[in-house]
């Protein structure tokens, strides 16, 4: 299996996205765990490489998130909001620029993971409740706190905390057709996109 481990390694770098690159190593260990567990194959490996494989699923989880969706944070921070020294007075054009910014970002973050897939129902539910987790209580209570009195702050294209939900429960859904157009995080979606190496590691079937 280490032949594998090391395929998957030089894959995922052929990606240029980092967080595209963690996504794939993060579906490719879960699948792995998944379905060696129970097998013979399984019970040869022992509990230890199954454990290794679930830290290295629960590690790229951790870094896909890191490189994409907790970047958006940095756009609801505090600073700079107050305008006097111990008063409550705020800025509210920062307030709105800033809340702007953080929605522009998530869309157009949005639309480019729309075409990543995580094949497996329970992975990609997980994967969406961790960036719920991560982006959706901080953003809800900055617009709580921030935009009180505030007019238009729900237009504009500006998102509410269940827009936020709404949109990130629609990623990484499998696509009818052909993968062309999409970016395959698993080994069979690459097997079927013709991707260059898998030819030569028959193996990682």
């Amino acid at each position: 299996m280490t032949a594998l481990e090391i395929n998957l390694e030089t894959w995922a770098k052929g990606y240029n996205d980092t967080a595209l690159s963690c996504l794939f190593m993060m579906n490719n260990y879960w699948y792995l765990c998944n379905n060696i567990r129970g097998t013979k194959l399984g019970d040869l490996m022992g509990t230890s490489r199954l454990c290794k494989y679930e830290q290295s699923t629960e590690y790229y989880a951790a870094l896909y998130m890191r490189e994409s969706w907790e970047k958006l944070l940095v756009f609801l921070c505090e600073e700079d909001l107050i305008l006097f020294p111990g008063g409550r007075a705020i800025d509210r054009n920062l307030v709105k620029t800033r809340i702007s910014v953080f929605c522009e970002t998530f869309d157009d973050m949005h639309k480019k993971q729309s075409a990543w897939i995580l094949p497996d129902k329970d992975l990609r539910r997980k994967t969406c409740r961790l960036i719920v987790e991560a982006i959706v209580p901080p953003y809800k209570s900055y617009v709580q706190r921030f935009t009180s009195g505030l007019e238009h702050v729900t237009e504009r294209g500006y998102h509410n905390a269940e827009s936020l939900e709404n949109l990130i429960r629609s990623l990484f859904q499998p696509k009818l057709g052909n993968y062309s157009s999409s970016k395959c995080t698993d080994l069979i979606g690459i097997r079927n996109a013709a991707m260059k190496h898998l030819s030569s590691t028959p193996a990682a079937a």
